[in-house]
């Protein structure tokens, strides 16, 4: 009973902040443009031409693996979605730039939570954040909405990237060069590919959005379970580049660094940027590395209640970043 009375409790909490909320802008895109912005702080070992030679050489296959995912604005059924469509686009484009083969998916995934990489985030849920698993525990049991689960589920993803407590629960294995080698081993692949997403929120008012710096959050489909299966991964364990990790500079992932701007006497607004990042097997060297941001152009705000929907645009967004990313490939 108590159990209950603080699911609904918290529910409650969840709806009256939801009812509270200030006016943010609605943004509707006349179009967009995609750019190469700040680079994502990682060089790669080979220029553009002599990896394009490498791939030309012999048939190559490449391991894809989840993105890091620092969109301050998420939930389990919208990050998968979002990733199923990124991959998707991904892997079509890198067999036209050369690839014979990409693995992805549930495969890569399974692996991936074998080897510890990645971590099964319930049983660290239930120990440190008993709120966080009771909400997560609704939206597999309760009979919500898609809008309040959405809503459920952004709580839940906050409060997973946000908890200091769990910093010292998240004991991965780490994606140095041994255990890039690993993974292209199990695949028998000649390149592991990874990378970085940000979809990046706007409104009226800015905040202090969050976004991992301890803990990374995955989410994956699961056929037997009405919610996502959720795992959480060491930030700098997932982000360990060549001696150590990597942690992306603050500008390229957080939203109130990447505010509308004016260009040419339009309105900016960044959606959505990748960073990509393509390493050796053999060796764990980066080989090749690209950013690409999409904005959308020529706003015209009109306000109303809630944030900007930028993954109402994530299709066509992600899109043309993907295109950005792979072109000097072709």
């Amino acid at each position: 009973m108590r159990r209950r009375l603080a699911i609904l409790v918290s529910l409650m909490f969840v709806a009256a902040l939801a009812a509270c909320a200030q006016l943010h802008t609605a943004v509707k895109p006349v179009h967009f443009e995609t750019v190469n912005p700040v680079p994502p702080g990682v060089p790669a070992t080979l220029s553009t031409a002599d990896f394009v030679r490498e791939i030309e050489a012999a048939p190559r296959t490449a391991v894809l693996l989840p993105f890091a995912d620092y969109s301050p604005e998420n939930s389990p059924a919208v990050h998968t979605e979002c990733h199923d469509l990124l991959q998707a686009a991904l892997v079509k484009s890198l067999r036209a730039g050369g690839f014979e083969s990409v693995i992805y998916g549930a495969p890569v995934t399974d692996h991936l939570l074998q080897r510890g990489v990645i971590l099964e985030a319930a049983p660290l849920l239930e120990k440190e954040s008993p709120r966080t698993s009771l909400l997560f525990f609704e939206i597999e049991e309760g009979e919500w909405s898609p809008v309040m689960n959405r809503r459920i589920g952004t709580l839940i993803h906050q409060n997973l990237i946000a908890i200091r407590a769990l910093k010292g629960q998240v004991n991965c294995s780490p994606l140095n060069r041994q255990g890039i080698h690993g993974i292209g081993a199990a695949f028998g692949a000649d390149y592991v590919i990874r990378g970085r997403i940000t979809v990046f929120q706007s409104g009226l008012k800015w905040e202090l959005f969050p976004h991992p710096e301890d803990v990374l959050a995955f989410y994956f489909p699961d056929p037997a379970r009405r919610a996502p299966f959720m795992g959480v991964s060491s930030l700098r364990a997932f982000e360990w580049f060549g001696g150590g990790p990597a942690i992306p500079p603050p500008a390229t992932i957080r939203s109130e660094e990447n505010q509308p701007f004016r260009k040419h006497g339009r309105k900016v607004t960044p959606v959505v940027r990748l960073d990509l990042f393509i390493q050796d097997a053999a060796t764990g060297d980066v080989v090749y590395a690209q950013s690409a941001e999409t904005r959308a152009l020529q706003l015209y705000s009109i306000a109303r209640h809630g944030r900007s929907e930028p993954y109402q645009h994530f299709d066509r967004a992600v899109a043309r970043a993907v295109d950005r990313l792979v072109d000097p490939l072709l």
